[in-house]
């Protein structure tokens, strides 16, 4: 009934270890020569190869770098135009405020709006009260140029005939002549400066 147990086993290759032939002699000596030579030039591959990459590393680097200082430069260069362009432009806006201002302030252009917008006039006299409780008053000065024309009027009067311009007039005239002067100066002075 039972049959005997059979062993399979698979067939084992036997494994003959590698050898290799070691020359002896003349030749031995030159395959030696030959094998550190071929070791010798790989070596001096490998330092050429190392060198050109780290020449070829550098090179790219600094090319990198001028390139970003030089675009910083030109950045710089264009902020720098923008940056005088506004001054240019504070400066001219400055002297026509400063002419608008001058123009503004003259005594004469004063007069005349105070005179026509406000229905101003000069005082015929100024009083100061000091603090001692005293009064001192003043003619004012239109009153005093007007007195001292009427005297020299008077004295050509006797003099000579009068010219018949009364010396208010005169010293308008005069006022807006200058006011007028120093708006021409002005404008020729920021004329000058804004080129």
């Amino acid at each position: 009934m039972g049959l005997p147990a059979l062993k399979h086993d698979a067939p084992v290759q036997r494994a003959w270890p590698h050898l290799a032939t070691v020359p002896y002699g003349a030749r031995a000596r030159v395959e030696r020569a030959s094998a550190r030579g071929q070791a010798a030039a790989t070596l001096r591959h490998r330092e050429l190869f190392t060198a050109f990459a780290v020449a070829a590393l550098l090179l790219s680097l600094l090319g990198v770098a001028r390139v970003a200082v030089t675009a910083r430069a030109a950045a710089t260069s264009i902020e720098s135009a923008r940056i005088r362009k506004a001054i240019k432009a504070e400066r001219l806006e400055g002297d026509l405020l400063e002419i608008q201002q001058s123009s503004l302030a003259t005594p004469g252009r004063i007069q005349e709006i105070a005179g026509t917008t406000m229905r101003m006039s000069e005082a015929g006299g100024v009083c100061y009260i000091q603090l001692d409780g005293t009064e001192v008053c003043v003619p004012s000065a239109a009153t005093t140029s007007v007195a001292t024309a009427e005297t020299v009027g008077a004295g050509a009067h006797r003099a000579g005939p009068r010219s018949g311009m009364h010396p208010g007039v005169v010293t308008s005239v005069l006022r807006a002549a200058l006011g007028e002067a120093q708006l021409l100066l002005l404008g020729d002075v920021a004329l000058a400066s804004s080129r």
